[in-house]
């Protein structure tokens, strides 16, 4: 066969593969945007999540309720509920998780006040009624539960009242995190959280392939990082606990959490000076109270009662 028809023959072969090829391309670099855009826009979506503001209140299910104002040090205004008792044992601060505001926590400061303790109830930064801002994991939301505290130091007899904090999820990370802020708890209850973000960041895209969702959820999180100038390894409530071996701390999570595998609530446990954990069965991510109510009462409760032993005698307004 001639040179000639040895290209004619193969003209048709090459032209495919070009065709073929210029397709590969087109298909790889939409590909590539898709996943660029896709990692925008969830970055953008967990760390500016939608509020919604309470629909349920303390209120409505016949407690005193007083609607009050925080401002944080860095000038967040943070709307609450204070939830008075004039007989109290103490006072505890509830703290919400991620995408949620104070309602997510009626559960707890119902539970709370029939079991003899006032509450402060306060909706994070970019949550319910509270400031729009930013989302960052309990980081900066640490100011708001310092805030908190410090509205309760200020009221009448505030200084010498024993004070706890309930946080669940991002808001028990807040907490612990608001403890370098020179905050003073007599107790800290954790419930569903981390004990280092960088490590539970695969977790959020547990739906994803195995193959794809290590990849996408390192892209986020440095999406994240560059966004809000901070390091995922600076959200470390662990090593928190570990610089405040003072503070009682109670650990519960939930053995079926996907976001935050046990595995952390033991390393929470084993950081702390000295502390309970609890394992709940069949408890998912932030529903440890919904899935075992009354040995959750029982637990948290107990808890409180040992650890905020003092009587307070400062009036309080119901």
């Amino acid at each position: 066969m001639t040179e000639k028809a040895v290209a004619k023959r193969d003209r048709p072969r090459a032209a495919i593969a070009r065709r073929w090829g210029r397709r590969a391309l087109k298909w790889g670099f939409a590909a590539a945007l898709l996943y660029s855009l896709g990692v925008l826009v969830v970055t953008y979506a967990i760390t500016h999540p939608i509020r919604f503001a309470p629909r349920d209140s303390p209120r409505r299910h016949g407690l005193p309720q007083e609607d009050v104002a925080l401002t944080t040090s860095d000038g967040v205004r943070l709307a609450a509920w204070h939830v008075p008792r004039a007989d109290r044992r103490g006072t505890v601060v509830v703290v919400h998780g991620n995408a949620g505001n104070r309602e997510q926590m009626l559960p707890q400061v119902l539970m709370l006040h029939q079991a003899g303790f006032a509450v402060l109830a306060p909706d994070l930064r970019g949550a319910g009624t509270s400031d729009a801002a930013r989302r960052t994991f309990g980081y900066e939301e640490r100011l708001d539960v310092a805030a908190a505290v410090e509205w309760l130091r200020e009221q009448p007899g505030g200084d010498g009242e024993p004070i706890a904090a309930l946080g669940v999820s991002m808001g028990a990370a807040a907490c612990t995190l608001s403890l370098n802020e020179g905050t003073r708890f007599d107790a800290l209850i954790l419930d569903s959280t981390f004990a280092h973000l960088d490590e539970v960041v695969p977790g959020q895209f547990w739906a994803m392939p195995p193959g794809l969702r290590e990849a996408f959820a390192r892209s986020v999180e440095r999406a994240a990082e560059q966004s809000l100038d901070l390091k995922t390894s600076d959200v470390n409530p662990a090593t928190v606990l570990a610089a405040h071996p003072e503070v009682p701390v109670l650990v519960i999570h939930g053995d079926q959490d996907r976001l935050a595998p046990v595995a952390q609530a033991e390393k929470l446990r084993d950081a702390a000076g000295h502390a309970d954990l609890w394992i709940v069965p069949r408890a998912g991510h932030a529903k440890t109270q919904a899935t075992a109510p009354s040995e959750y009462e029982e637990r948290v409760v107990a808890f409180l009662r040992q650890h905020l032993r003092r009587g307070v005698t400062a009036p309080a307004s119901e």
